[in-house]
């Protein structure tokens, strides 16, 4: 009884798994509506480089005067600057005891 139930349920598995497969393959939409086309890309691809031009064309009308950098204020910041030691990472002799 048992051999007989594992065979019809191999069997449903098996035409639900070709089923499915048959239907993937056949139905062309299946896949295609995940891609995009050419020209989709395109438009985006326009898009992006319109809003980096767009970007770029504010940073354009930005200017430094020096005049920042001479004031007393810019003058008197220190430099905190904190140099990093770099550990060691291993020990000279591994076998040795501690």
């Amino acid at each position: 009884m048992k051999t007989g139930l594992r065979q019809l349920l191999g069997t449903i598995l098996l035409v639900a798994v070709f089923g499915g497969a048959y239907y993937a393959v056949s139905h062309i939409d299946f896949f295609s509506s995940a891609r995009l086309t050419r020209e989709q890309v395109d438009a985006q691809t326009q898009k992006i480089e319109g809003e980096i031009i767009l970007q770029l064309a504010t940073l354009e009308g930005i200017t430094l005067e020096g005049q920042v950098f001479e004031t007393k204020e810019f003058q008197s910041l220190v430099d905190m600057t904190v140099v990093l030691e770099r550990p060691s990472v291993h020990r000279p002799d591994p076998f040795a005891a501690y």
